[in-house]
């Protein structure tokens, strides 16, 4: 992921850009590419070990955290589609929770 990001950033981004990163700016994109890498070994192993179903419910979920977090903790203004789209994916969670055991 990080290859395809580095790709990505080299095609798309103007080379100006590149100049106004600072240290600061380079320490979180090194812990953004550590934590990201970890995140996908746990989510694979996860997938190996447990059963699909319960890893992808609770990876979906994982974005009416994030909405909540942003709202909660960065004081982000949230649309009406966002929410409407979290209620929507909770509403699915919630519905898929209470199915046959």
């Amino acid at each position: 992921m990080a290859a395809l990001v580095t790709v990505f950033a080299l095609l798309f981004v103007d080379r100006h850009e590149f100049a106004r990163l600072n240290r600061e700016n380079i320490l979180w994109l090194a812990a953004s590419v550590a934590t990201t890498t970890a995140l996908w070994i746990f989510y694979y192993k996860a997938l190996a070990d447990g059963k699909d179903a319960t890893v992808a419910f609770i990876d979906k979920g994982s974005f009416v955290v994030a909405v909540l977090l942003a709202w909660l903790n960065l004081g982000e203004s949230i649309s009406v589609r966002t929410l409407t789209g979290a209620r929507l994916i909770a509403a699915g969670l919630w519905v898929v929770s209470r199915g046959q055991p």
